[in-house]
């Protein structure tokens, strides 16, 4: 891999620490959270059980205000601007 081909790599691995920090938090309650297959119907394939969980800040066009909230600087790192 290249790193050069995948530019926004260099702002996650810098920004891991804050990362990780808001994503400890979230697991704190992973029961909650989503399955995939409920916020995308058509991954039930891969989806099916309730193994692959889903915390999605932007994603289908939309963006989740309520995530957001929970991981605000998380979504700052990733906005979509920032990683197209």
């Amino acid at each position: 891999m290249n790193t050069a081909d995948f530019p926004w790599e260099s702002i996650l691995e810098k920004n891991h620490p804050v990362i990780r920090r808001e994503l400890d938090r979230v697991l704190e309650h992973r029961d909650a959270l989503a399955k995939l297959h409920e916020i995308q119907r058509e991954q039930y394939r891969i989806s099916s059980d309730d193994k692959w969980k889903a915390f999605v800040l932007y994603g289908w066009g939309q963006v989740a205000e309520q995530v957001i909230r929970m991981c605000p600087e998380t979504a700052r790192i990733v906005q979509p601007k920032k990683i197209s």
